[in-house]
């Protein structure tokens, strides 16, 4: 009968969507005002250290595997280059012999 505010402070509770249900169906919407807020103090700084780490550790192995793929893609095409200057080098030869063989033939005749 008397308008009351009430405050449900349980933190497993409203995480789980299905508590979170279970404690809105006892304040129905015709008779309450539901509003949510959420309040949080300043973190520890054994707290921070932690997350700051964490974070740190993270970005040093998306860093140290994106080093690996750059090192590896320019090896892969120092090899790539390599393979294309010898097959250049192998056409090279077989032309060079075929022009030799073709003028020994014509002095032949």
């Amino acid at each position: 009968m008397v308008p009351r505010n009430f405050v449900v402070m349980e933190v497993k509770e409203n995480l789980v969507a299905e508590d979170r249900a279970a404690i809105l169906k006892r304040f129905p919407r015709t008779l309450y005002k539901r509003v949510a807020k959420v309040v949080m103090g300043e973190p520890k700084a054994e707290f921070k250290s932690l997350v700051k780490e964490k974070i740190l550790k993270q970005k040093q192995v998306k860093a140290e595997q994106r080093y690996m793929a750059q090192k590896a893609e320019k090896e892969r095409n120092k090899l790539a280059e390599q393979r294309k200057k010898e097959a250049a080098e192998k056409h090279k030869a077989i032309a060079e012999a075929r022009k030799k063989a073709a003028e020994e033939k014509q002095k032949k005749e």
